[in-house]
């Protein structure tokens, strides 16, 4: 049996301690699917329904005269779930709900937004073990490395699509926009159809990393074959509308796909550099800092696994090693204004020299 979809419907299911003590089929129905979960017929929900029952998981009420059937879970997580849970466990879901909630597909969130709400109970109740865990959240808190920007909200109807599809690996058809198409004259462009891998939060933007479905790929005319494995990112903020596709003789059942076994999200990160955008061929990079401007290359952290750095005669420091060029790298350069002088390549430093002779005529008095 299917345990991960046992585990949501005893978790949408109520106990005998809520005030909507019982629930029937059809609105567990609605309420699973809602989570993402996805049934081609209500039988088989009923069907598994009667598997929990039998395994004393769930009970059933039946009035009389009546054919509909009411489900309720035994109250093996009860609203008393508070007063058991330890202060750290509460510490550990508030803090997961904090700053991972909104990683959390809505099958995920839903299912486990109880267990907030109780970690939420146990810190707010005046124990003795208490004052220092309900202190924690307060003490701690992340801080973007960049200036702040207000960034483009996501829409919550793509974001539940998005999330959901990625969890339960189905396909989905985004219709994808960007400042460039949204240009008076700018064509139209198609939906894409693609598999959803992974999800990446970067510079406080929100990006999914996905492969165009190879059905969708159009062959070559030529040659009949159709197009090596095609990935890369896309900004949730700019998909205007994400939907899942159908199965043709089951409409109501979305159509899957196999996880690629060659995808890694660590190793995409790592190597295709994709999230440092433009990225170039690797190169030999060597520049100068004045003053104290690049220590932190020499005494704490690296630019690349084989840097080198050494003082020079004048006291500035000298750093080198192999990156691989990108915008990440520009703005990086660029944040140190003066302070840093690109020496190799060529190529690099006659685009920095080009753009300081610009900057300097815009503020020529």
């Amino acid at each position: 049996m299917d345990k991960t979809l046992d585990e949501a419907i005893l978790k949408a299911l109520p106990t005998n301690q809520r005030d909507v003590k019982w629930m029937s089929t059809p609105a567990l129905y609605a309420q699973l699917t809602e989570r993402g979960h996805k049934f081609r017929y209500l039988k088989k929900l009923r069907r598994r329904l009667e598997a929990m029952k039998a395994a004393k998981l769930v009970v059933s009420m039946q009035e009389d005269g009546q054919r509909e059937i009411y489900w309720q879970r035994m109250p093996w997580l009860t609203n008393d779930l508070a007063a058991r849970m330890d202060a750290w466990d509460a510490v550990a879901f508030s803090m997961l709900e904090r700053f991972g909630a909104r990683r959390l597909p809505k099958a995920v969130f839903q299912d486990i937004e109880e267990l907030f709400r109780a970690a939420e109970m146990r810190l707010s109740q005046e124990r003795t073990d208490n004052r220092l865990h309900r202190a924690w959240a307060d003490k701690v808190d992340s801080v973007d490395g960049n200036f702040a920007l207000i960034r483009p909200n996501v829409k919550e109807d793509v974001f539940a699509a998005v999330t959901t599809a990625l969890f339960f690996e189905r396909i989905l058809e985004i219709q994808y926009t960007s400042p460039a198409s949204k240009r008076p004259g700018a064509a139209k462009r198609d939906p894409l159809r693609v598999w959803p891998l992974a999800l990446v939060e970067s510079g406080g933007l929100i990006y999914i990393v996905v492969q165009l479905d190879p059905a969708s790929v159009k062959p070559d005319e030529i040659t009949g074959s159709r197009a090596a494995i095609v990935r890369f990112v896309l900004r949730v903020d700019r998909i205007e509308k994400a939907q899942e596709l159908p199965l043709r003789d089951a409409p109501e059942v979305s159509q899957t796909f196999v996880f690629p076994k060659d995808f890694k999200l660590r190793t995409f990160i790592d190597k295709e550099q994709q999230f440092n955008f433009l990225v170039e061929q690797p190169v030999h990079l060597r520049i100068v800092f004045d003053d104290h401007a690049g220590d932190h290359l020499f005494e704490e952290s690296r630019m690349s696994a084989d840097q080198k750095a050494r003082r020079l005669a004048d006291g500035r420091l000298l750093v080198e090693g192999t990156v691989i060029p990108s915008l990440k790298l520009r703005w990086w350069l660029r944040s140190f204004g003066d302070a840093v002088e690109v020496l190799q390549p060529a190529s690099l430093r006659e685009e920095f020299a080009k753009s300081s002779r610009k900057l300097a005529a815009k503020y020529r008095s």
